[in-house]
């Protein structure tokens, strides 16, 4: 797809969809093959007024990986995370 077409969803996505307000923080939960569409609603979120836009990644493989090999009665808190 254009990416001229992608910059105006991802406006349309920020000023109508969300309707993000001057000063309001923004949270996106994506994939990691969404990187390049991602980065133009986050350009948006900031050219509506966000005060600060974090994006948790996730990724297929990973989530996969966690399913298969990760201990069934441990779940990870917020606490247990990386950043």
């Amino acid at each position: 797809m254009k990416k001229s077409i992608l910059k105006a969803y991802a406006k349309l996505i920020v000023r109508t969809g969300v309707a993000v307000k001057r000063g309001q923080p923004v949270l996106i939960k994506t994939n990691v093959s969404n990187e390049a569409f991602t980065a133009m609603v986050v350009e948006e979120c900031y050219k509506a007024g966000a005060t600060r836009v974090v994006v948790e990644w996730s990724s297929e493989a990973v989530s996969r990986a966690n399913y298969k090999y990760g201990k069934e009665n441990k779940c990870c808190s917020k606490a247990d995370r990386i950043y």
